[in-house]
Parts: C-alpha cells; structure tokens; sequence
C-alpha cells in the first residue's frame, strides 16, 4: 500500500537555504521556467501591480524583475524564506516589499493586486480542499488575471513518478491534475482560464496557466 501523502507547509533555515540552492543551482531547469513565465506573461503591461506568491527565496521575483515588471510586491508562508528573498532581492537591487503571509488566509485587501503569480505551489497540495481555499483568496486579491502553475498528469515525467511509485511505495508528494480538471478547480473559484502554456508539451509535466476572474477586463 502507497503511504498517504505528505504536505510540508513550513521550511525551515536549513531546508529554506537547501531549497534556494538546489533551485539557483539546476541553471537548466530554470532557463526553461524563466522561458515560461516570460511566455505567459508576454501580453502583461509592466507598470501592472504583480504579487509573487509564494516567492520562496525571490528566484522568480528576480525573473519578474528581469522581464520588467516595476510595481513588484513577494510573499510567502516560511520566515526563513522571506528571510532569503529580502536579502536575495537586496542584493540585486530590485524594490519589492516581503511580507510574511499563508496563501489561505492572505493578509491583503480585495483586488490589491493587478495580477497575482502563483509559481511551484499547487502541486504540493494533497487536496481539493487546500487547493480550492488558496484558488479563492489569489481569485480575491487579484484584480486582472491569476497566474499559476500545476502539474499536468498526462505528461511523461507525471506518468513516470507513478509507475515508479507503483514499485516504490512512498508517500505522494506531487499531485497533478490534467487540463480539464484545472479549469474546473479555476472556474470554482471564479476564474477562467484564458492561456495555458505547456514548458514542454506532453513531455515536461509543468504548466503555467492564466485566468481572469469573471467580469475582469481581458485587456492588458
């Protein structure tokens, strides 16, 4: 029998530090998602408002930056993240406030935020539940357009984890959900899917998708 799944909310120093380095460190890997972002968020006016949530240890906030966005603003739920961020986005000279905050219980007004970037998350969350609270507060904050990532499950390397797991047992720690499926999550939440890139169709499991919330303007 597979071991339930596991979902690790909080880093902590150690795990916050290993975490920003391994990520910086696979340059492959993160030439590719910069690519992604950069394609999804293509038809976005820079001088637009754009919340990084969660922002880890500023990696995207940095590309964000890189890409042009001026009006940037990070969050994220591990002090020892923001921790990093701050320092991370200190040192590259980029003005953007960090705030310690939980993606289900965000500290921020309705519509403070132009567009809200959701990157590497939602695969992490065991349940419908989870993931229909957090979809209902970036749909509440946000005022254009959701950005955010998941997992897609008809993908080789998706397929690949669960026959390995099928051999393997271990506890989940990577749910996916196939296109369909996350729209309708989206659309629970009173978003709409309007693009989905794919960083690698059908073979790379990561997709970026962007949503409006209903009766939003589609115009950047």
């Amino acid at each position: 029998m597979i071991p339930d799944a596991t979902y690790r909310k909080h880093y902590g120093d150690a795990q916050a530090r290993h975490y920003a380095h391994a990520k910086q460190a696979a340059v492959a890997t993160h030439r590719g998602e910069a690519a992604l972002v950069a394609r999804a968020l293509s038809d976005v006016a820079r001088d637009e408002s754009l919340l990084d949530l969660p922002c880890g240890a500023a990696r995207m906030t940095a590309v964000l930056a890189q890409l042009g966005f001026t009006k940037l603003a990070a969050a994220d739920v591990s002090p020892a993240m923001v921790e990093l961020a701050r320092a991370r986005l200190a040192d590259d000279g980029i003005d953007a406030p960090v705030t310690l905050a939980d993606a289900e219980r965000l500290p921020f007004a309705d519509r403070s935020f132009d567009n809200v970037f959701c990157f590497r998350l939602f695969h992490h969350f065991p349940s419908d539940a989870l993931r229909a609270t957090v979809l209902a507060e970036l749909a509440r904050v946000a005022r254009k357009r959701v950005v955010i990532s998941y997992l897609d499950t008809r993908s080789f390397t998706s397929r690949k984890r669960a026959f390995e797991r099928l051999f393997r047992p271990r506890p989940a720690s990577k749910f996916t959900q196939t296109p369909r499926e996350f729209a309708a999550l989206l659309a629970q939440a009173g978003l709409e899917v309007v693009a989905d890139h794919a960083r690698l169709p059908l073979w790379h499991s990561l997709r970026l998708v962007v949503a409006h919330p209903r009766g939003a303007a589609r115009n950047p």
